[in-house]
C-alpha cells in the first residue's frame, strides 16, 4: 500500500505480493530470473527455493507502471516473494534486502497452518514514485499450506462469500489496524485486473473471482 505524502487525503493502493498463478506463468518464461536493467536503481539478491538458488533484483520504480499493466519485474520479485513465505526467518531477510523496515508478523504466520487462518508479514519503506514521495506498505500473504489454510475458499456460505476468504481478509485488516495504526481509516483502493467488469460476462455465477469482486465498489 502507499499513501502521498502532503495531501489532506492520503490514498492507498493495495498491492499483493503472492498469487498463485503467477508461478505457473513466470517460472517457465524467466527460470533464471529477469534481468536488470542499465541505468536502473536495481537490489539485487538470491533466495533458495527447493534447493535451488534464485536470482532476483528489485526496484522502487516498478511501482511506477499502472498496476492494470504487466510488469516483469515486479511479477518476477512477487514471484520470489511468494516462494520464500515458507519460513519467517527468510521472508525477513527479504524485506531487509529489498530495504523495507518496521517488519513484522502476525499471529498466524508464527502458527502452523490452520483452515481459514492467514499468515502476514508487513514491511513499509519510503520510496519516489514519478517524482513524488510516498510510503510503501507491503504485506505479504504466506502461500503456503492451501487446502489447509484459507479452506474455507471452496465453501460459498449462505450469504454467497467464501468463508475463508472472508474471514482471512477480516484478519488482514485487522492486522493492519494493529501494526500500522495510521492506515487505519485511511481510503483503500485496489487496482487489479481481478476487477475488471468483464469477468461479469465471461465467469458462472460462483466464481470466486465474482466474489472478490463484491468486496469493492467498482469504479468506471
Amino acid at each position: 500500500m502507499r499513501t502521498r505524502q502532503g495531501k489532506k487525503k492520503n490514498r492507498i493502493i493495495s498491492r499483493i505480493f503472492t498469487a498463485v498463478m503467477l508461478a505457473a506463468l513466470v517460472i517457465p518464461l524467466f527460470p533464471g530470473g529477469v534481468s536488470a536493467e542499465p541505468g536502473v536503481p536495481y537490489i539485487s539478491g538470491t533466495v533458495e527455493y527447493e534447493e535451488k538458488i534464485l536470482p532476483f533484483y528489485y526496484s522502487d520504480t516498478f511501482f511506477s507502471q499502472n498496476a492494470e499493466e504487466l510488469g516483469w519485474g515486479l511479477a518476477d520479485v512477487s514471484l520470489v516473494f511468494a516462494m520464500s513465505t515458507s519460513e519467517a526467518e527468510r521472508m525477513k531477510n527479504l524485506y531487509r534486502t529489498t530495504g523495507f523496515s518496521e517488519i513484522r508478523l502476525n499471529e498466524g504466520y508464527l502458527n502452523p497452518p490452520e483452515a481459514d487462518t492467514i499468515g502476514l508479514i508487513a514491511g513499509r519503506k519510503e520510496i519516489t514514485v514519478n517524482g513524488e514521495k510516498e510510503t510503501l506498505v507491503s504485506v505479504t500473504v504466506r502461500g503456503i499450506g492451501y487446502l489447509a489454510e484459507w479452506a474455507g475458499n471452496l465453501l460459498i456460505g449462505e450469504s454467497g462469500a467464501h468463508a475463508g476468504f472472508q474471514q482471512a481478509s477480516l484478519q488482514a485488516d485487522a492486522f493492519i489496524r494493529e501494526r500500522f495504526p495510521e492506515w487505519a481509516d485511511a481510503p483503500k483502493t485496489c487496482e487489479s485486473w481481478l476487477l475488471s467488469p468483464v469477468l461479469k460476462e465471461l465467469l458462472p455465477q460462483g466464481s470466486r473471482i465474482l466474489k472478490f469482486q463484491e468486496a469493492f465498489e467498482l469504479e468506471e
